[in-house]
């Protein structure tokens, strides 16, 4: 039988009044998340509350926030991708429909960055993502 490793249950108080040092993990029971040393009180979280929502039209608009991640695997590209950012730590991938122009609306807040201006073509797949107020995008392509 495997053995399976179960690092200590501690709650977030007594979490709040403890060093980790670096390598060391603790559960925590009040948010069930886990914890990795970085010598101060309470460490520092390594587990998210991330949000993964596949996609299936975008024509209503996709309001990317923190933590969540768009994907689309339908087959069926997209026409239109009207999209809202709204924080960091967030990313969506997406195909663009090979037939006619695809059209897009993307709203930035001011205080984001971007790596260079938004063009898409049809008929390909795009990532877009987003963290530290700074916007990454890029055509995908499959891995040969």
């Amino acid at each position: 039988m495997a053995s399976i490793f179960q690092p200590p249950k501690i709650t977030a108080e007594q979490l709040s009044g403890l060093v980790l040092e670096y390598g060391e993990i603790v559960h925590n029971t009040t948010d069930h998340k886990l914890y990795t040393g970085n010598g101060a009180n309470g460490g520092i979280g390594i587990s998210t509350d991330a949000t993964y929502i596949e996609i299936t039209d975008s024509s209503q608009g996709i309001h990317l926030s923190q933590n969540q991640f768009y994907f689309q695997n339908d087959p069926n590209a997209f026409n239109t991708l009207n999209l809202y950012i709204e924080g960091n730590n967030a990313s969506i991938i997406f195909n663009t429909s090979a037939e006619g122009e695809f059209q897009f609306t993307i709203d930035v807040p001011e205080n984001f960055s971007i790596n260079k201006p938004f063009k898409f073509e049809s008929g390909k797949r795009y990532v877009i993502s987003v963290d530290n107020f700074l916007i990454l995008w890029s055509e995908v392509q499959k891995y040969e």
